[in-house]
């Protein structure tokens, strides 16, 4: 399962976006919307947002896709570690700057 270092820092990552995803989903969907206008293609790439969300999950907790690893340089991992630790601050980040949009500080 976890035999690798960047296995177990991509779950840790992905833990942290998914507390910073829905904690602020939660707070918004409290505030109700006037018209949902979600079409059919919105739904659908939803979806497949939600897949691609999965198969890095698999990769992590199966070896259903160790067929599929090859060896790169640790720096390439230390890399993307950084990378989607800039992305999580990002999220939060955007999320607090438009949450606070016509809201005094």
């Amino acid at each position: 399962m976890f035999n690798s270092l960047f296995k177990i820092v991509y779950f840790i990552e992905f833990v942290l976006i998914s507390i910073v995803r829905s904690t602020q989903t939660t707070k918004y969907r409290k505030l109700g919307t006037a018209i949902d206008r979600k079409s059919l293609l919105d739904i659908l790439l939803l979806a497949l947002a939600g897949i691609g969300m999965l198969v890095p999950l698999v990769y992590v907790f199966s070896s259903l896709l160790d067929f599929a690893n090859y060896q790169l340089p640790r720096w390439v991992g230390w890399l993307g570690a950084i990378l989607f630790a800039v992305a999580i601050w990002l999220l939060w980040r955007s999320h607090v700057d438009l949450g606070g949009i016509g809201h005094p500080h």
